[in-house]
């Protein structure tokens, strides 16, 4: 496997944050901003077909980028164990939405059939009524546990660079 963390933010082309997190995978280069939670990769060209694929309401925020040629989309986070994050658009603003997974209580699992199976039932579900919406994306990654928060990240780089 040829994966290299760069260990290093670069600047976002939608915030203008020094709060993109890069990584170089198989000769693609990707990029997250923690700060406002658009995400590309150096295959986000009008034609790729992660982008034609992509649901039109989160293309429908995209965001060209002049300087790497590529356009940036807001990013769906779905961690099996943790939850999901997405955007959700209410005007001209952008939310970030946390929708928590949780355990399903052995008692209740008869309720939850995995299909095509009789006899196995899922174990944890996305729990919709505990779901939480955040006006900055760095909020929700620190909901769901993916992330240390923003200072502590760039504290954290620097520490690496000096100790690099």
């Amino acid at each position: 496997m040829n994966m290299n963390l760069s260990g290093k933010t670069v600047e976002c082309s939608v915030c203008g944050g020094n709060t993109a997190l890069e990584e170089d995978y198989e000769n693609i280069t990707s990029w997250l901003c923690v700060k406002c939670g658009y995400t590309t990769n150096s295959t986000f060209v009008g034609t790729s077909k992660e982008l034609i694929s992509t649901p039109k309401a989160i293309l429908d925020m995209k965001h060209w980028d002049s300087e790497r040629q590529i356009y940036w989309i807001p990013t769906v986070i779905n961690m099996p164990t943790r939850g999901l994050i997405f955007p959700e658009k209410h005007g001209k603003k952008l939310m970030w939405v946390y929708v928590p997974m949780v355990s399903i209580l052995e008692e209740d699992q008869r309720n939850y059939p995995i299909p095509g199976s009789t006899t196995e039932f899922y174990k944890r579900k996305l729990d919709s009524d505990e779901t939480k919406r955040f006006t900055e994306f760095n909020d929700a990654l620190v909901a769901i546990g993916a992330i240390i928060k923003l200072d502590e990240l760039k504290e954290n780089i620097s520490e690496e660079k000096n100790n690099g």
